[in-house]
């Protein structure tokens, strides 16, 4: 099932969606994407180069948030390489007010 399934049979008004699925956060994403009126904040990993098969880079999911009304609140680097070279990021956006 998705998040869009699950939250439209639900009582849930407001919800902060936090995302940790190792390269899959663009199919999370699409999977909640008719329920993001009620979403204020969406939390997630991701990288600056790909680490696994097949997923989004940040500047990806990034954009594909901004399309649809979020903005970056909070971005930390989380791992380096060995040139000191930031790989991934943990980031927050939330939903712009007007």
């Amino acid at each position: 099932t998705t998040l869009d399934e699950y939250l439209s049979n639900s009582q849930i008004e407001e919800f902060y969606l936090k995302i940790d699925v190792q390269g899959a956060e663009k199919l999370v994403l699409e999977g909640v994407e008719n329920s993001l009126s009620k979403c204020v904040a969406v939390e997630f990993e991701s990288s600056l180069r790909s680490l696994y098969k097949g997923e989004s880079n940040h500047y990806d999911l990034a954009k594909w948030l901004i399309q649809r009304g979020f903005i970056p609140y909070q971005v930390v680097i989380t791992h380096w390489d060995n040139s000191m070279a930031a790989i991934s990021l943990d980031s927050i956006f939330i939903k712009k007010m007007d």
